[in-house]
């Protein structure tokens, strides 16, 4: 785990970046993980119908990188307006 600041630090730079949004994306995810020794983080677009993964640490895609915006745990992020943090 690394301290919050140096993480929020690290995330701002990656915003500003110019280089691609994908990159930029899985960056943020793995600084995410790192920033709280979690085991998987992933980042979602959420549409007016569906939500899809657009990065996710690891070398293990999503095992359902678009579904729904009704369905899954992130599904109910998005219903209850917060994140869902599952401790598996």
């Amino acid at each position: 785990m690394t301290d919050p600041a140096d993480a929020l630090g690290r995330l701002c730079d990656i915003a500003t970046r110019t280089d691609e949004r994908t990159a930029r994306a899985r960056d943020a995810a793995e600084c995410i993980r790192l920033a709280r020794d979690f085991h998987w983080v992933g980042l979602y677009d959420v549409t007016s119908s569906e939500i899809r993964a657009i990065a996710w640490t690891g070398v293990t895609p999503p095992a359902y990188p678009v579904f729904p915006k009704t369905q899954g745990l992130n599904g109910a992020a998005v219903a209850a307006g917060r994140p869902v943090i599952i401790n598996d």
